[in-house]
């Protein structure tokens, strides 16, 4: 099934990509199995919004409201960040510890799994509204003991080339070009 990333959204993604240096795929799925893509969700454990983060860590890492999705996205920026720089750059372990804790990546394992597999999905992360379709790398998914995005960055090159010509065709199009 894939994940349909709302139009309103699209920027939102992608600023949380290049803030982090994660593939958009990533940041999109790790939206998705927060919140939905659900602004005003409410977790049983008290997690809140977009990006879904306790109330302590949003006030460690974020200013403003957890309900803002720019707000929030500005906290998943800087805690991503701080957890790549404290697990070496290890995506797999960053996503455990944003889910679990930073002291307890085993416990959230799991989630990072899940997350890796559902990005790395051919076809998985589909940009709806009037935008164009975000293709991912449709090789192999990484295993799970890779620890950075080389194998991201390796199968996306071909696809960033298909975008960026996509893009220019659109450009000339449109006379923007």
């Amino acid at each position: 099934m894939p994940v349909v990333v709302p139009a309103q959204y699209v920027a939102t993604i992608k600023r949380a990509a290049n803030g982090v240096g994660l593939p958009y795929q990533i940041c999109a799925a790790q939206a998705y199995v927060e919140s939905g893509f659900n602004p005003k969700a409410v977790s049983p454990t008290g997690a809140q919004g977009f990006w879904q983060f306790e109330p302590g860590t949003f006030k460690s890492y974020g200013k403003g409201s957890p309900f803002n999705v720019s707000d929030e996205t500005g906290a998943y920026i800087n805690f991503m960040n701080f957890l790549l720089r404290d697990t070496g750059k290890n995506v797999r372990n960053a996503l455990a510890a944003y889910n679990a804790g930073p002291g307890n990546i085993p416990a959230g394992l799991g989630y990072a799994d899940d997350i890796l597999n559902l990005a790395g999905s051919p076809q998985a992360i589909i940009a709806s509204g009037n935008t164009t379709s975000v293709a991912i790398p449709s090789g192999p998914a990484p295993s799970p003991t890779d620890d950075d995005a080389s194998w991201w960055i390796k199968e996306s090159g071909q696809h960033f080339k298909d975008l960026a010509g996509t893009c220019n065709r659109y450009a000339l199009a449109n006379g923007r070009l």
